[in-house]
């Protein structure tokens, strides 16, 4: 699956909130979440921009496979995931295929849906709240970003890395 989206920065939480209900989005998630990178010992992964995530959402855990196809003003991957509900034996499993965890990240999360929209806002310890759009297209994504009522030049299409790098922070 192609994943298309961007951040917007610094975010008042209450006003965002506010906007997406009255355009009509539906909650589908509040709670916290964590997600620890993986990569071999040589960082080969990293240095062919693709990413191995392993994130705890509840009791679940999200495995997650995504390798960069562009980026620019949007953030272009391709996105593979699955869930598996042995949080735990994921982890041993990829140890034991040679793979270290390079970094460790958590957050609280409220997702919303709005038709082929999906908006996560997303707040980090030392971090101000960041807005997070993904949709289908970058034509769907620009008029999502809009109908916020925030600009493209508001924008980015950082990683959750460059999110903590910009403030100063080690992921």
């Amino acid at each position: 699956m192609k994943e298309i989206e961007v951040k917007i920065l610094e975010i008042n939480v209450r006003e965002t909130i506010s906007k997406l209900k009255k355009l009509g989005a539906k909650k589908t998630f509040d709670g916290e979440l964590v997600a620890f990178i993986y990569d071999f010992p040589d960082k080969r992964l990293k240095s062919e921009g693709k990413l191995l995530r392993v994130r705890k959402i509840n009791d679940q855990a999200e495995f997650t496979f995504k390798s960069k196809l562009k980026k620019g003003k949007v953030k272009t991957n391709v996105e593979h995931q699955v869930n598996v509900d042995r949080f735990d034996s994921l982890h041993t499993i990829l140890f034991s295929l040679g793979l270290k965890r390079k970094s460790y990240g958590n957050k609280h999360r409220v997702s919303f849906q709005l038709g082929k929209m999906h908006v996560d806002i997303d707040t980090c310890k030392g971090i101000p709240p960041y807005l997070e759009i993904e949709a289908p297209s970058s034509k769907e994504l620009e008029k999502y970003v809009r109908k916020m009522g925030f600009r493209m030049d508001q924008t980015n299409s950082w990683t959750m890395r460059d999110v903590y790098k910009h403030y100063g922070k080690k992921l």
